[in-house]
Formats: structure tokens, sequence, C-alpha cells
């Protein structure tokens, strides 16, 4: 039970944003990444996933991009990931991943950080800002 309960609370845990997929739309979204100074993790072909890492302090938790290609659209996650709190995570069924909408307080800090980064490449790509 207390399982089921845990699996429950990681569903839909990131905020997500899609598009239809170009070359342009990649390419812009790779070099904000690089600009914005979040460092490339994994890379799956040249245009089939990436995810990017931002750390803001030490002090705080990660932040997270990942885009892939999914048929013909252009799909981007954005998350923080309360690595630095997993041990506390596990024991309190809190999720490690938190999305990056507003709500709760759960990593505000780098949430509220991270969406103001993110924002300006959702008004380029002209998709719904994260609130």
């Amino acid at each position: 039970m207390l399982k089921k309960m845990a699996d429950g609370l990681k569903v839909g845990r990131r905020t997500v944003r899609e598009t239809h997929y170009t070359r342009d739309k990649w390419t812009k979204i790779h070099n904000w990444a690089l600009n914005n100074k979040y460092k490339l993790l994994e890379k799956q072909s040249d245009e089939e996933r990436r995810i990017y890492k931002k750390r803001f302090s030490w002090l705080m938790p990660a932040t997270y991009i990942e885009m892939y290609k999914k048929d013909k659209m252009l799909k981007l996650d954005f998350w923080v990931n309360a690595d630095a709190y997993l041990i506390v995570s596990l024991l309190t069924f809190r999720p490690s991943e938190i999305r990056l909408d507003r709500g709760g307080l759960a990593g505000a800090v780098p949430r509220k950080m991270a969406r103001d980064l993110v924002n300006p490449l959702l008004d380029q790509l002209k998709l719904e800002r994260i609130q």
C-alpha cells in the first residue's frame, strides 16, 4: 500500500510543453540552453533526445530540461530534481521531481528561478508560459 501511494505521487511531476518539430526549434532550444549555462547531460543521436541540467547554487536542487522528438512533435519537460533531498523524499513519499509551475513550498526558489529563465524561451517558441 505504501509503495502504491509513493508511485501515485510521482505521476505528472514535470511541466510539459509540446510543439510541432522543426530543426530550427531544436537548434534554438540547444543554443538557449548553452547561453543560459545549462550543461548537456545526455544526448541520443543529434535530434532524438537531450537532457540539460543547471544548478543555481550548491544549496539548491538542480533544474532539468528534457527535449525529445516524438512522431512529428517536439516535447519539452521541465522540472526541479530534489536530488540533494532524495533520502528525505523517499522517507516522506515526496516525489524527487517537482514541476516548475507555481504551488507549494517544495523547491519554490529554484522553481521560480528556472521559470524566469525558461519563459523567454517559451515566448520565442510561441508556447504557453509557465505560471
